[in-house]
């Protein structure tokens, strides 16, 4: 799954389409509303193979949290 992640990113910069890992962020190890918490100061995306963070995100919009979004791809 890892190599999928390097080759999306490697997509998506060549496309143009900024993007700011966790990593280059440095918030490793960030738990999962952290890091929806920082992508929502940044007013960005979030992209996420982690069925906890989509459940994070779901509990935020059903209290009426805006927020730019969340992609989700789930795990095989």
């Amino acid at each position: 799954m890892k190599m999928f992640m390097v080759l999306l990113r490697m997509d998506c910069v060549s496309a143009n389409i900024d993007v700011l890992t966790v990593q280059e962020d440095n918030r490793s190890g960030l738990a999962d509303p952290e890091v929806l918490k920082r992508a929502i100061a940044l007013n960005r995306i979030l992209f996420s193979q982690d069925d906890d963070l989509l459940a994070e995100a779901n509990m935020l919009q059903k209290s009426g949290v805006t927020f730019p979004g969340v992609v989700f791809a789930r795990q095989s």
